[in-house]
């Protein structure tokens, strides 16, 4: 019996020397507030969905495109990306969400796509319109530039609106 003991005293004393190393291992912490909540809506016949990327930072300048009611981007099937954006500058934030047309969209029509920030205070605009005919299934992504810093934790709201004719 105190052979056993023996034993497990050794086998104690083994773990412990064992967990005594283990403890000089150094862990270096970094604090995430990652939290997101978002909604998505539309009025209309336009699917709309999160392009799958969150947010994430820029890797180039790009000009606004389709930041004006008279000069949208339009659905166009023969395009192999049709990109609307606001102004996005290299290293900061955007959000993407993808539009896709559908057999029932309505044709020679505007449409309004908006990013609401919490509280209202960041409202970006968009435009896309549909020409004279519109085939389903062709895709818009836009993009949303929110600065150099992303402050956590962030709800927004992503609208489609007709807004003509």
């Amino acid at each position: 019996m105190k052979k056993r003991y023996a034993i497990l005293i050794g086998v104690l004393a083994i773990m412990l020397v064992g967990t005594v190393s283990a403890a000089t291992i150094t862990a270096h912490n970094r604090r995430l507030e990652a939290m997101l909540g978002g909604r998505i809506d539309v009025s209309n016949s336009i699917l709309i969905s999160d392009e799958g990327n969150g947010f994430v930072t820029m890797h180039n300048n790009v000009s606004g495109i389709g930041t004006s009611p008279t000069d949208p981007v339009y659905f166009n099937a023969t395009k192999i990306l049709n990109l609307a954006t606001t102004q996005l500058t290299a290293g900061d934030w955007v959000y993407d969400v993808r539009l896709t047309s559908t057999a029932s969209t309505p044709p020679n029509s505007v449409f309004e796509v908006r990013f609401r920030g919490l509280g209202g205070f960041y409202q970006p605009k968009l435009y896309v319109a549909t020409g004279p005919t519109v085939e389903p299934n062709v895709t818009i992504i836009c993009l949303f530039e929110f600065g150099p810093t992303l402050n956590t934790p962030y709800a927004y709201t992503v609208t489609v609106e007709k807004i003509s004719p």
